[in-house]
C-alpha cells in the first residue's frame, strides 16, 4: 500500500491560511443573501498570483507549472451554489481563468485553477 491515498502522479497541494481565517469564510447574511469568501474579487476582475502555487493540470505543462506572477480573470466563486442562495464547502473559493500566449505557432493555452483569496492580489 502506498503511503499516500492519492493515485500515482497526483499530488496534494498544501495550503496555508493566514491566522484566524477559517476554511469556510463565506457568509449568509440576515437578509438571506449569500456572500462568497472571494467577494473582495468580483467576477470578471483581473488578479495576479502572489504565492508560489504549482499546478499539474495545465495542457502542455504536465510536469507542473508555477502560477506565481501570472495574471488571470476571476471566472466564478466556487463556494456559492449556482442558484446563489447557499454556500458550498469549496476550500479554494476563486476560480481564475488564465491564458498563456501561443508558442511556436501553436494555439494559446487556456486553463482555469482554483485559488484561495490569500494567494492572489488585484492586478
Amino acid at each position: 500500500m502506498l503511503a499516500s491515498s492519492f493515485p500515482v502522479g497526483i499530488t496534494r497541494r498544501a495550503t496555508t491560511r493566514p491566522a484566524g481565517q477559517c476554511r469556510h469564510a463565506g457568509a449568509i447574511r440576515a437578509s438571506g443573501a449569500v456572500e462568497s469568501a472571494g467577494a473582495a474579487f468580483p467576477i470578471g476582475s483581473r488578479v495576479r498570483v502572489k504565492e508560489d502555487v504549482t499546478v499539474f493540470h495545465v495542457p502542455k505543462a504536465k510536469a507542473g507549472m508555477s502560477l506565481k506572477g501570472l495574471e488571470g480573470v476571476v471566472e466564478r466563486h466556487a463556494d456559492v451554489a449556482p442558484d446563489g442562495k447557499s454556500l458550498l464547502s469549496a476550500t479554494q473559493p476563486l476560480v481564475v481563468r488564465f491564458e498563456l500566449p501561443p508558442v511556436d505557432g501553436a494555439k494559446a493555452v487556456v486553463f482555469a485553477s482554483h485559488l484561495h483569496t490569500h494567494e492572489v492580489d488585484s492586478a
